[in-house]
């Protein structure tokens, strides 16, 4: 397929002017075509590189939900395990008061059962 395709530079477009005026006329067209598909294919993989690093934030930040979620069940379960080991220790607390006044009833001969 051929398809031919003319353009002008502009004052803007400096750089290109001295770099094609350092190229032969001949080689000018083969130039233009490989820095096009160079830029082409730049812009293709750019585009599914930006696709990638949009879909690893999304699971990023799906992964950080999670870990906001672990952590708050963590903290609250810390809480708990501490509310039942202060209940485990008054319960023990208790045990051993009863046992001590028990154990000193029976020394007297006195028996609460």
């Amino acid at each position: 397929m051929s398809l031919k395709i003319t353009f002008r530079l502009t004052d803007e477009d400096a750089e290109l002017v001295s770099l094609f005026k350092n190229v032969r006329s001949s080689g000018r067209s083969e130039m233009i075509r490989q820095m096009l598909k160079f830029a082409y294919r730049k812009a293709v993989e750019e585009d599914k590189i930006n696709k990638q690093l949009e879909r690893l934030e999304q699971v990023l930040s799906d992964i950080n939900g999670r870990l906001l979620d672990v952590e708050k069940k963590l903290s609250e379960g810390v809480v708990v395990s501490q509310v039942q080991s202060q209940q485990e220790q008054e319960m023990k607390r208790q045990t051993s008061v009863r046992e001590s006044a028990e154990a000193l009833l029976q020394s007297f001969g006195m028996d609460l059962d």
